[in-house]
């Protein structure tokens, strides 16, 4: 494999069965997230990748343009 590309967005968003919302795509957990909410940031990640044997210099980190609004 070349590369793969991790992409480090979309974490947070508003759902019917997870009416909550947060960072589209947070570097680091905020200090009121735990559990699974605890993985959902770049911070997380990254390292599990490179858990899994994904060398670092292959792994390239997908990053938004966009943001998201709610009302």
């Amino acid at each position: 494999m070349d590369y793969v590309n991790v992409m480090t967005y979309d974490f947070h968003f508003y759902t019917t069965y997870l009416p909550m919302t947060g960072f589209n795509a947070p570097l680091y957990k905020s200090a009121n997230e735990s559990g699974y909410f605890a993985t959902l940031n770049t911070n997380w990640s990254i390292p599990y990748w490179q858990s899994k044997g994904m060398p670092k210099e292959k792994i390239v980190i997908g990053l938004p343009t966009y943001g998201h609004s709610f009302t």
